[in-house]
């Protein structure tokens, strides 16, 4: 898309629909993805 290092952690990674209030789970999910995105960035620069 142009955009090298970008990332998106929304709700179109679930298969489903989440239900009636599905903000807490697709923040709760971003920061998952945040915090995988940190690690990896550790892992590569103590390499």
């Amino acid at each position: 898309y142009g955009c090298p290092g970008l990332y998106v952690a929304d709700a179109s990674a679930f298969p489903k629909p989440l239900g009636s209030a599905p903000s807490l789970t697709i923040a709760t999910w971003a920061r998952h993805v945040a915090r995988g995105m940190e690690l990896s960035n550790l892992y590569r620069s103590n390499k």
